[in-house]
This record gives structure tokens, C-alpha cells and sequence, in this order.
């Protein structure tokens, strides 16, 4: 991390962890270890991110977005967003799908076809690196949206869909996945979030028979 110059780590419930010894061979770069921050969830360490990245070997439809290193690097939303959050699984089994879920998109790095994974040290390195490197284009100050904000999002939706009966038991198990990746691919601003917002607030209250429905023109 040091040599691209990041220093925000953040750890999620890691068994093994153990400053000291990490230091040992940090070769002089304790910056990131003497601040690191450690947290129970995924959900907690991307909180306060506009924008959150994994990135995963793994490829297919429930996965949202899916893009090479290259092509996110390329595109608006890495060049727009003002809080990325890089979001890496542990080195046995990657990212699971619930982590994914949380993600606006899914980001692998071009490899042999015959041998798809890497060291996870290895795969952030290269990540950072190319990042560093990149020629970000200067935007227009625009107010993103914190991750926790699409976690309210989230539960409106869920209880819409449940109560319109949108959601039930014949419901596809990766729709509801399929909704949570959407908006977060939509790379909102704070007026468009709070327009969703009450959109879908007006709808549970209509729902819930808590205000009356009202016809256009009323």
C-alpha cells in the first residue's frame, strides 16, 4: 500500500491477525499497520465509501457489473467518485455473494484463462498500481452518497416488495439481489437518493394504508 501511496486498511473479523509480527517483515512500512481499522462486517468497513469495488476472479449474472481492471479504470464511475472503497475477499474462497450484493460492481484482472486466480497480495499490489498510475480526471464537486445510505435504501425497497407482494415465495432467489446491485450501479448523488427515498417511503405508507391514495389531478 505504501509503495502507491494508500494507507487506509481496513480488516474484516480477521483470525489471524497480529501486528507485531506484520511488522516484522513490513520492511519500515507500519503507516497502515499503526492505523488500521478492524471491523465485524463488510457492511461496517464500507459505511462511509460513495463507491464500492470487489474484486473477484468469479464471473456470471448474479454477479452484477462485471468489468476488467482496465475498463473500470476507464470508466465514469471510477473517475467520478471521491471515497472508493477497494473491497478484496480472503485468499481460500474470495468474496461470497453477500458481499457482492453490497458492491456497485465486480472487477477481475486479466489473466490466464487456465489459471484465473491469484495471490491476494499479489492481486492488491497489481490493483493499487494501476490505480496510482491512472490519470484521474478532475469532476464537478458533486455530493455522493454514503454506502449506509443504500442500506436504508435497501430495507424501504425489501419492504415494499414485500408488502405489494412483489417479493414472495415463487420469487427467483436472485431478484432481490438483482434490485440492491442496480441502485448501487446508478452512482447517485445526495438529491437523487433523497428523490428514491421518498419515493418508495410514499409507497410503503400507501401500502400500509397509512395515507390514502391519491389520484393525479387530486
Amino acid at each position: 500500500m505504501m509503495n502507491f501511496g494508500f494507507s487506509d486498511l481496513r480488516l474484516v473479523a480477521p483470525e489471524r491477525f497480529q501486528p507485531e509480527r506484520a511488522a516484522v517483515t513490513a520492511c519500515g512500512a507500519r503507516g497502515p499497520l499503526e492505523a488500521v481499522k478492524l471491523f465485524e462486517t463488510p457492511r461496517q468497513a464500507i459505511a462511509d465509501r460513495d463507491l464500492v469495488i470487489g474484486f473477484s476472479a468469479r464471473q456470471g449474472k448474479n454477479l452484477g457489473q462485471n468489468f476488467s481492471l482496465m475498463e473500470w479504470l476507464a470508466s465514469a464511475d471510477f473517475k467520478n467518485a471521491q471515497k472508493i472503497g477497494l473491497l478484496f475477499g480472503p485468499e481460500d474462497n474470495g468474496l461470497r455473494q453477500e458481499h457482492v450484493e453490497q458492491c456497485s460492481a465486480v472487477v477481475f484482472i486479466p489473466t490466464n484463462a487456465a489459471y484465473p486466480s491469484m495471490n491476494l497480495a499479489h492481486a492488491v499490489a497489481i490493483v493499487l498500481f494501476m490505480i496510482a498510475n491512472q490519470n484521474k480526471v478532475a469532476t464537478q464537486d458533486v455530493e455522493r452518497v454514503a454506502w449506509s445510505e443504500f442500506e436504508q435504501l435497501d430495507t424501504l425497497v425489501q419492504s415494499v416488495a414485500t408488502y405489494s407482494g412483489f417479493f414472495n415465495k415463487g420469487t427467483p432467489q436472485p431478484v432481490p439481489s438483482v434490485l440492491k446491485s442496480l441502485f448501487r450501479r446508478l452512482s447517485l448523488n445526495k438529491r437523487e437518493m433523497a428523490i428514491l427515498m421518498g419515493l418508495f417511503s410514499s409507497a410503503k405508507k400507501v401500502i400500509e394504508g397509512k395515507v390514502p391514495v391519491q389520484k393525479t389531478g387530486d
